[in-house]
């Protein structure tokens, strides 16, 4: 598989050392895989990565006395699937084009859809360990991806090569976690074909199980309540990827209930029908937009909005003031 993740590791911790030269050890070992140490001063890390047909693995260790940001850049767009398996406080995954960040903390892990483009990985001081695949998204046909509703916005994302970044909800990193990972990263073998097989059917009992907790943290408490949590993230991730243009029909016919009954749901756990939120979206999407000295113009292209007439249009009509007024007013 394509090596799209490139972490610039020699900028905060110097260039490659031999191995003897770094006192911390790899929180797990990967069987096979490529090693490189890094040491500057007080500062180590090692990345350990293999490169699959199906997948391609990484596992980070870093030591640092103080915070630390790694570079890093994005040749191809893929779905990640990242764990921090342990640190002293969160990490960041900074989005430098769309101006977006991303936090996970200690012991939990989320998927994340990257485009091609630059970032950073921002690290708390202390020692943090990482996991991170990045798979085929051929794995998801024929409709199979159907129960996974935590990971829609991001394959369609993905189908359509879309430029915005998104991320799925988090969830809990335990024993059986840290057991899956150890499996697959313990039992990787060059140039056999088998190994391809222990890759696919590591990646998808992952896959099932950040599902499975997916499901008892936020979604066991009772069905609808469920459905109401699904569809408030959907919709987000849906306005963050599709702008105005995305329609509550079509998030309706994904999740294979009528619009009128999901709405109920909506509104009964959120106090807002679907509507009211996805305007509530777009319009904090627009103001921050504004705020940050975009013309009308940009804010409506990037909102998606077909005409800049209908752009003002909604605007005034959640607002009370144009673009022009409401940066004029609200922008001191």
């Amino acid at each position: 598989m394509l090596k799209s993740l490139q972490l610039q590791l020699d900028q905060p911790f110097g260039t490659i050392c031999e191995p003897n030269k770094v006192i911390m050890k790899s929180h797990m070992e990967m069987k096979n895989g490529n090693c490189q140490h890094f040491k500057r001063a007080k500062t180590e890390a090692i990345l350990q990565e293999f490169d699959g047909l199906l997948a391609f693995i990484n596992l980070l260790d870093v030591k640092s006395t103080d915070k630390c940001i790694i570079p890093f850049k994005i040749i191809k767009s893929d779905i990640h699937l990242i764990h921090l398996l342990k640190s002293t406080g969160s990490i960041l995954i900074k989005d430098l084009q769309g101006n977006k960040s991303y936090t996970i903390n200690p012991l939990r892990g989320r998927y994340i859809y990257l485009p091609a483009g630059l970032y950073e990985l921002h690290i708390p001081k202390g020692q943090s360990h990482l996991s991170n695949l990045y798979f085929r998204c051929k794995i998801f046909r024929d409709g199979n991806e159907r129960p996974f509703h935590f990971l829609h916005p991001l394959i369609e994302a993905h189908r359509s090569q879309s430029i915005y970044s998104c991320v799925s909800i988090d969830f809990e990193v335990g024993t059986r976690t840290h057991t899956h990972i150890k499996h697959l990263v313990s039992n990787l073998k060059k140039g056999k074909l088998e190994n391809e097989e222990h890759i696919f059917i590591a990646v998808k009992k992952l896959i099932r199980l950040s599902s499975e907790k997916i499901f008892n943290e936020y979604e066991r408490i009772d069905g609808n309540e469920k459905t109401a949590l699904a569809l408030h993230d959907s919709i987000r991730t849906y306005c963050e990827l599709e702008g105005h243009t995305f329609t509550l029909t079509k998030l309706a016919k994904g999740f294979g209930a009528s619009f009128r009954n999901l709405n109920k749901i909506h509104l009964k756990y959120f106090k807002k029908s679907m509507q009211q939120y996805k305007n509530e979206v777009i319009l904090k999407q627009a103001t921050d937009l504004i705020l940050a000295g975009n013309p009308s113009s940009n804010v409506s292209d990037t909102c998606n909005f077909k005409h800049r007439e209908t752009f003002n249009h909604f605007f005034y009509r959640h607002t009370g003031m144009s673009p022009t007024d409401y940066f004029k007013t609200q922008g001191k």
